[in-house]
């Protein structure tokens, strides 16, 4: 405790070293006078009396730095003088500082908001009980190289019914996408909806922050409809009411009770859900025959306590043998196998997340060599001071160290200003809609970030702001006192191929911009050629909009057709407007994926997989697509009782009549789900 409380009170004198310094002047005049009255006394003059006492004393100076020395910290003293210097004399030169600081903020900022993406995506695990137990259930890719698995293989509901009894996982299912439900009253409110099995919550360890999580006869075909809403529509829409759980609300027209509120942190699987509903295999418009595989469901499991993800692996083996028996294909055939659950959801983003950290790490380099050009110019200005502090006795350490902190505390001013435009920049990632970030919801500027920020500026501001400084220490003390300032060449120059300091500095700005320089032409001439991409059809003047249906009150494919029909006839009246169609997904967007079988040339259960489209007459006309053979949709092919007709394009073609075109499709019959608009 005697050890502890000296090292406070060396501290505390730190602080107060201006009252202390007062009060021992104080006592040195109070001895001072004493011995000059004690001389007096004896018989000397006032004057040889101040004399003698001023000998007995000594140096005034001296004996003040050694009470200094005694009472407080030497060292952290001197840096607290450094500090004072160094602000001063930034203050004397505000636009030097303005621009060094700003440069360093820009390239720490950016450092700091891409490792805070990269520290939320990829470094950090996943927000759940322990995330390391979590796997993904997918589907190898046959056709990929390798024998690689592809992260986008869905399961189907009838294999998931068979994975549901596997001893070393518990296994639940979602559905990738979210879907809208339009929330009734008086003012109907569109929402995104997530589906999946009931058991998912259990299995990502995520409990309700009110009522209770899906049981599994929620699951059950016939069970009353239940959802469970989000923390964030529960503030937004219903005031955070704690009544709203065991009220019933009314979804797509159909009145579903509200059992659970999820924690506004619960971003599984997609961005921005306002409320789940179980039965995943559940989809609108589509034949319930079809549902066990046409429904494209992701998977997610945990691995029991007791077993071991080679276990879990080697069951997987088991069940796909016993789904997929040899010599037999399934449309949704291929093994089935078990990846991190962080591994698929950061997998497609992992690559690019690095090449980003690396950008901005010759970003901050470029800043760096920036700031250390302006130092070792503004340096260059104090050659005669530096000469001359050191003729007045300070050590080549003590100037270094003067050179250090000024650079130290350009550092920590562009950090601290490097933090907000991290903090900006991480605002804007996690908000952001054109490009669905992993994860995004979890990002932040946290104590991680913070550290990682204040190391990077350290960095910075010892080893590229100092170094430069350094090499006009070279030349001798007395050359530079000779010199008049004003002819002064460089230090470090020379004749030759040799280049100083601020040469290399200049050589690594431009080395490090051309590299930057380089992979933004090139990302500029990616963008450049994707924006000429021909999508087969003119994309110019074309406007399109979404419009859920609620899916009880336009139960039948005549009412949704109606509907459709007269929403197209008052777009088109509307003045300018050339022509106006429906179709279930937008052109490239993708559609409804199911399966369908040929008539003509029948294959086992269920048939082929495909992509589907259903469009009103009129449709390729709008886009300006012409059919190259055959004829197109018609009016009455949109009536009740019309015989089913179906366009294909010629991939489909000549995928299943090779022979085409001396063979032509035109004629055949395909047996499709029963799907409409």
């Amino acid at each position: 405790m005697h050890v502890l409380w000296r090292m406070l009170s060396r501290l505390i004198a730190v602080v107060r070293h201006r009252r202390d310094d007062g009060d021992f002047d104080q006592e040195m005049d109070a001895h001072r006078a004493q011995l000059v009255d004690e001389y007096v006394r004896r018989g000397m003059p006032v004057d040889e009396a101040r004399r003698a006492a001023n000998v007995t004393l000594g140096s005034a100076t001296q004996l003040r730095e050694a009470h200094r020395e005694i009472r407080g910290v030497p060292p952290l003293e001197e840096i607290v003088r450094d500090l004072r210097y160094a602000l001063r004399g930034f203050r004397r030169q505000p636009a030097f500082t303005a621009v060094a600081v700003v440069t360093l903020a820009i390239g720490i900022g950016a450092n700091a908001a891409v490792f805070s993406i990269v520290h939320g995506v990829l470094m950090r695990p996943l927000a759940y009980a322990d995330p390391d137990a979590l796997v993904s259930v997918t589907r190898s890719s046959s056709a990929a190289p390798g024998g690689r698995v592809s992260l986008a293989q869905w399961i189907s509901l009838r294999r998931w019914e068979l994975m549901r009894g596997a001893r070393t996982l518990e296994i639940g299912v979602y559905r990738p996408s979210f879907e809208d439900a339009i929330l009734g009253g008086r003012e109907p409110v569109v929402l995104r909806a997530g589906r999946m099995s009931a058991n998912v919550p259990g299995i990502l360890g995520v409990r309700p922050i009110a009522g209770r999580s899906f049981r599994p006869d929620d699951d059950a075909e016939g069970s009353p409809p239940v959802t469970m809403i989000s923390e964030r529509l529960w503030t937004r829409q219903f005031r955070r009411d704690p009544s709203i759980v065991g009220t019933t609300i009314t979804l797509g027209s159909v009145p579903r009770l509200v059992i659970g509120i999820f924690p506004a942190d619960f971003q599984f699987a997609d961005r921005d859900i306002d409320l789940w509903l179980p039965q995943p295999e559940a989809a609108g418009f589509i034949a319930r025959q079809y549902w066990g595989c046409c429904t494209p469901l992701m998977g997610v499991a945990r691995i029991r306590p007791g077993f071991t993800r080679q276990q879990a692996d080697a069951e997987m083996a088991v069940l796909n043998n016993q789904y997929e028996p040899p010599g037999q294909r399934r449309v949704d055939r291929g093994a089935v196998v078990l990846t991190s659950l962080k591994d698929a959801l950061v997998g497609p983003v992992n690559t690019m997340l690095w090449m980003l950290m690396a950008a901005v790490g010759f970003v901050l380099l470029i800043a760096c060599a920036n700031v250390a050009t302006l130092l070792t110019a503004r340096a260059t200005s104090r050659v005669r001071e530096f000469a001359m502090r050191s003729a007045l006795g300070a050590g080549r350490s003590r100037i270094v160290r003067q050179l250090v902190i000024e650079s130290l505390v350009l550092s920590m001013f562009g950090g601290t200003l490097g933090l907000v435009v991290a903090y900006a920049g991480v605002r804007a990632v996690s908000t952001m809609t054109w490009f669905d970030l992993p994860r995004a919801s979890e990002l932040s500027v946290n104590g991680t970030v913070l550290l990682w920020t204040i190391a990077v500026a350290f960095v910075t501001g010892v080893v590229f702001g100092t170094f430069p400084s350094l090499q006009l220490l070279k030349p001798s003390l007395v050359n530079r006192l000779r010199q008049s300032g004003a002819t002064e060449s460089e230090p470090g120059h020379s004749r030759g191929l040799r280049i100083g300091a601020r040469g290399a500095l200049v050589v690594a700005q431009v080395a490090l911009s051309l590299i930057l320089l380089i992979g933004a032409g090139l990302m500029g001439q990616t963008i450049a050629r994707l924006a000429r991409v021909n999508l087969g059809f003119p994309s110019a003047g074309l406007l399109t909009m979404r419009i859920p249906l609620p899916v009880a009150t336009y139960d039948t494919a005549e009412k949704r057709a109606r509907f459709f029909d007269a929403l197209v006839t008052r777009v088109q009246a509307i003045p300018g407007v050339r022509g106006a169609t429906v179709v279930r997904a937008l052109p490239t967007t993708g559609g409804l994926g199911t399966n369908l079988q040929i008539v003509s040339q029948r294959i086992a259960d269920p048939g082929h997989t495909q992509m589907v489209q259903t469009v009103v007459p009129g449709y390729f006309e709008v886009v300006g697509q012409q059919v190259k053979q055959g004829r197109s949709f018609e009016p009455r092919d949109n009536t009740a009782g019309a015989p089913g007709v179906v366009i294909v394009n010629e991939a489909f073609a000549r995928k299943h009549w090779p022979s085409y075109p001396k063979v032509m499709p035109i004629g055949e019959h395909l047996e499709i789900p029963v799907i409409s608009l």
